[in-house]
């Protein structure tokens, strides 16, 4: 079962729970809330990989280990997913610029919410932590908040546009 789509078009708009890999020329947007964008680029190849996962960690026990059927959901599942997809292609850790987004706050408490549920902030945790645990460099981070962001990935240059909306 292949778990990350592959993309040949020109522009191709990543929903809630997707992964994708593609190469120039190409451009995947997607808007952030509370969800984390984890990139992957690979300058030479100009292979990029982008997820936009809306909650931390599955339920898989001890740790997902690429078993989870819904991996784009979940940041460290996707990491690990995205991360096999440029191993396959003999593609390094050490040759991968990794840039993380999102992550917002946007849950807070109110008087009518009795907790508080900082899922963004767990988001970005989750990021940092499989991100590092797999020897990868982060390049940019653009995360917490309060607010949305539309994110512009550009396969071509391994740029990331980011737009800020206001609530």
């Amino acid at each position: 079962m292949n778990l990350v789509r592959e993309i040949v078009a020109r522009a191709y708009h990543l929903g809630i729970g997707e992964m994708v890999l593609g190469t120039a020329p190409a451009t995947i947007v997607t808007v952030l809330g509370s969800c984390v964008a984890v990139t992957m680029y690979e300058p030479s190849r100009r292979l990029g990989a982008i997820c936009h996962a809306a909650l931390p960690q599955c339920g898989a026990a001890p740790k997902c280990h690429l078993q989870c059927d819904q991996p784009g959901k979940y940041v460290e599942c996707a990491v690990k997913v995205m991360l096999k997809q440029f191993d396959r292609r003999q593609i390094f850790p050490k040759d991968i610029q990794v840039k993380i987004f999102g992550g917002a706050n946007m849950f807070l408490q109110s008087e009518e919410i009795d907790c508080v549920y900082p899922v963004g902030s767990m988001n970005i945790e989750s990021a940092l932590s499989v991100i590092q645990d797999a020897g990868l460099k982060i390049i940019a981070n653009d995360t917490g908040g309060n607010t949305k962001k539309k994110i512009i990935f550009d396969l071509a240059t391994g740029k990331v546009f980011v737009e800020r909306h206001l609530k």
